[in-house]
């Protein structure tokens, strides 16, 4: 079985749970990573965000 991306992690457990909102230790958790990995993560994803203009409410 191939591993899951990123992202893709990330997206099912929002849709699973009925979350709009994923804090960087839930990140950490769902990737198996640590604490400081999961922040770093977040905040690329924002920084990617703001870059492209987008809201987070159109991301699917």
């Amino acid at each position: 079985m191939a591993k899951e991306n990123n992202l893709y992690s990330i997206k099912n457990f929002a849709l699973k749970t009925g979350s709009a909102v994923i804090t960087p230790s839930e990140i950490a958790n769902i990737l198996g990573k640590s604490k400081k990995f999961g922040n770093a993560y977040a905040a690329r994803m924002v920084k990617k965000i703001l870059q492209r203009g987008l809201c987070v409410e159109n991301i699917h």
